[in-house]
C-alpha cells in the first residue's frame, strides 16, 4: 500500500509516531518512497532529543514546527497552518497520517484533536486549488 510512495506523519508531540503510529511507521519506512514525520508542539531538549534519535535510528525525516506545548490550548496559532502549508507544498506527500479529529487518540487529548482539524482543513483547502 505504501510502496514508492512519499508519505507524511503529522503529529501533536515527539513520541506521537510511535505511540500512535507504529505499526504504520514502521510499514512506511520498510516500503516507501520517502517518510517525513512533523511534530506540531515544541518539545523540551530532552523529548527533541528522542525525537531525531528516532528518526535517525528509524530512517525517517524530523521536523518540529515548534510552539509551547501547553495541554490546555489547542493548536490553533496560524504559525501552525502556515508551517504546515509549507511542509505540505514541499514535501507533497501521497499519504498523509495524522491524529483521529473525533476522539483525539489517547482519551480526547486537544492537541491531537485540533492537529487533525488542522491537517484535514489544509488539506482541503490545498485540493481545491
Amino acid at each position: 500500500m505504501l510502496k514508492d510512495k512519499k508519505v507524511l506523519f503529522v503529529i501533536a508531540h515527539p513520541d506521537d509516531e510511535l505511540i500512535t503510529f507504529g505499526p504504520a511507521l514502521m510499514e512506511a519506512v520498510g516500503n516507501a518512497k520517502s517518510v517525513t514525520v512533523a511534530c506540531l508542539t515544541n518539545p523540551s531538549i530532552y523529548r527533541a532529543k528522542k525525537f531525531y534519535d528516532c528518526s535517525r535510528s528509524l530512517g525517517f525525516k524530523p521536523l518540529i514546527l515548534g510552539s509551547v506545548d501547553d495541554p490546555e490550548k489547542f493548536i490553533t496559532d496560524l504559525h501552525f497552518a502556515e508551517g504546515l502549508r509549507e511542509i505540505l507544498m514541499s514535501e507533497t506527500p501521497d499519504v498523509i497520517f495524522t491524529h483521529d479529529p473525533v476522539s483525539g487518540d489517547m482519551g480526547c487529548h486537544k492537541h491531537h484533536i485540533s492537529c487533525a482539524i488542522l491537517v484535514s482543513m489544509l488539506v482541503d483547502n490545498l485540493q481545491s486549488f
